[in-house]
């Protein structure tokens, strides 16, 4: 079994059924929460997708077949959405909101009757709402605001367009993760079992950078997309703006 889709049913199972010594404690970023992330720019230019199948290295079937892109110039915020600005989402009406979901999506929210991310519960105190608690891998601790949102592709994509902006498309993935060092500074490889404030992941590889998204395939399907919606498949998000009206933004 693939190890990520493990951790998904893991997570997914109820609290007390998990007996461990790998709680760990909440991390926070130094200073204050922003909730919108500073934007950076990433200039035109190619992308590479997947590999040839005759290179002689591993990959899932998926991974195979290499397409080389051009990728119009664009941004994309610097840091993984928090769950300070997707809260902010939730309290202007998102959920409620028809207009910033797709017909297919808003129908599985409307029959699933989901008003917030899976992992996240609001307790009532006294007829009053108490604050935000989120379900981790081994415990429930209250919402820390600069951790990355980890919702679903449905989700995300409300979101991205609530905010003005959109999911990244694969080959603008790779074109932002290109020339990144590939050193291991970043929450990835199982180093923690909860995320870490969105500050703190200074640098990742464009494979873990691509695991992590919501990005969408080569071919234009979102590696999240409709039978990947149920309660077991989530991402954390980045979102792009295009700075050119020639980029193709699949979401």
């Amino acid at each position: 079994m693939h190890a990520e889709t493990l951790a998904y049913m893991l997570h997914q199972l109820p609290i007390e059924q998990k007996v461990t010594d790998l709680r760990e404690p909440v991390v926070h970023g130094p200073g204050r929460v922003n909730s919108l992330s500073p934007m950076v720019s990433v200039p035109a230019g190619p992308a590479v997708i997947g590999m040839p199948r005759d290179s002689g290295r591993f990959g899932w079937d998926n991974e195979f077949g290499e397409l080389h892109v051009d990728v119009p110039a664009f941004e994309i915020d610097r840091y993984m959405v928090t769950n300070a600005a997707f809260c902010e989402f939730i309290e202007a009406g998102g959920y409620r909101e028809r207009k910033w979901w797709t017909e297919e999506d808003w129908a599985w929210k409307e029959a699933e009757r989901i008003e917030h991310p899976a992992c996240w519960s609001r307790r009532e105190a006294s007829g009053e709402r108490g604050e935000w608690m989120l379900r981790t891998m081994f415990d429930e601790v209250p919402l820390p605001p600069d951790w990355p949102a980890y919702v679903s592709h449905a989700e995300a994509s409300a979101y991205a367009r609530w905010a003005g902006k959109a999911l990244p498309t694969e080959a603008q993935w790779q074109r932002a993760a290109h020339g990144a060092p590939h050193a291991g500074s970043g929450n990835f490889d199982f180093r923690s079992w909860d995320p870490r404030p969105v500050t703190l992941i200074r640098t990742m590889s464009a494979r873990s950078a691509l695991k992590a998204s919501t990005a969408t395939a080569g071919s234009g399907l979102p590696l999240c997309s409709t039978d990947c919606r149920g309660s077991n498949r989530f991402r954390s998000i980045w979102v792009i703006r295009p700075t050119s009206s020639t980029a193709s933004i699949t979401c």
